[in-house]
């Protein structure tokens, strides 16, 4: 069994918003590689690796392109720098996984650009979860032999199912600037459409002043939740939703973790024309929206029954795109 180390693990991660991605690789990956750092969060950001770099023969780094944006950031991505030319002579395999095409924050770009580069020559293997994720590998000027594609992987979540709607649009997650919801909730206003649909915003805002501005928008039919659904209540939230709307407005998102799995709960998702969301509506599994006046369209037609999108598919999303389907193709890609 491969010995890996897998990045990140750490004790900030754990405080942040929870996202389930790096405990669900480790779960369905155990089979074939065991994770030595798995149970030890580090506070030490990229250097904790050196507690293992003796053991492993494998390193899958995750969102790495936001370390210049940490403690001690220059010098983690110079340590980096130096970690990826010494994998590469002793034979440590890297895997990279490609969740965006650059951090959302725009801090120290520069560096952020230049480790990309960096990444992109030296990785053995690149995951991504979305076939612009295989345009950005290119642009790059590199070969498309060792990048991995399979869309973002999900579990079986139950589907609910209730008649009785409290909300026409569902908007959930961090709420992040790079997600556009202020420019969504600026459209409605501007088109005189805020008491046309009962909106609900929630998700956890770490920003006051991002949180400030959304709230200047709240009213009667658009409710605004600084708060994050546990996994509890995000399949009934979503069920007494008829739209899960994504809003992100950012070039920078390749997939979301948010998509798939509002996707996997059964929940009829729009979002825009662009990076994973292409993918998913090309497969039949959501409506992307090129502009607001398209969104708008596309809202209507859905809330007026002439859209839809049939049950079935969901079951089949969740069997196509199971994190254990992707552990054994990611295995066999490995190898």
């Amino acid at each position: 069994m491969h010995k890996a180390y897998i990045y990140p693990v750490t004790k900030r991660f754990k405080s942040e918003i929870y996202n389930p991605y790096i405990d669900n690789f480790i779960t369905y990956n155990s089979n074939n590689f065991l994770f030595l750092n798995k149970n030890n969060p580090s506070n030490s950001g990229i250097f904790n690796v050196l507690k293992y770099i003796t053991q492993i023969d494998t390193i899958f780094f995750n969102w790495i392109e936001k370390i210049p944006d940490f403690k001690g950031g220059f010098f983690q991505s110079i340590f980096l720098v130096i970690l990826l030319n010494f994998c590469k002579i002793k034979g440590i395999r890297i895997v990279w996984t490609v969740h965006n095409k650059i951090s959302h924050s725009k801090d120290h770009l520069w560096l952020k650009k230049y480790i990309f580069k960096i990444l992109m020559r030296k990785s053995d293997l690149i995951i991504t979860h979305s076939r612009e994720g295989k345009s950005l590998v290119t642009s790059y000027g590199m070969s498309l032999k060792h990048v991995f594609y399979f869309p973002h992987p999900v579990i079986n979540s139950p589907i609910f199912e209730n008649e009785k709607k409290e909300f026409d649009i569902l908007v959930w997650g961090s709420l992040v600037p790079y997600k556009g919801i202020d420019l969504f909730l600026e459209n409605i206003y501007k088109n005189n459409l805020q008491e046309k649909y009962v909106i609900k915003i929630i998700g956890k805002c770490y920003d006051t002043g991002y949180l400030k501005k959304l709230m200047t928008y709240s009213n009667y039919k658009i409710s605004i939740e600084d708060k994050f659904p546990n996994n509890n209540d995000l399949g009934r939230l979503m069920s007494s939703g008829r739209i899960v709307l994504f809003t992100y407005s950012s070039d920078s998102i390749l997939s979301s973790g948010a998509l798939a799995e509002s996707v996997a709960y059964g929940a009829l998702v729009v979002g825009p024309d662009k990076a994973s969301f292409s993918d998913l509506s090309e497969l039949g599994y959501i409506f992307v929206y090129d502009n607001f006046n398209s969104l708008i369209r596309l809202v209507d037609d859905i809330l007026s029954g002439d859209k839809t999108l049939p049950k079935e598919n969901y079951k089949k999303f969740q069997k196509e795109f199971h994190w254990k389907e992707f552990a054994s193709k990611l295995f066999q890609e490995f190898n």
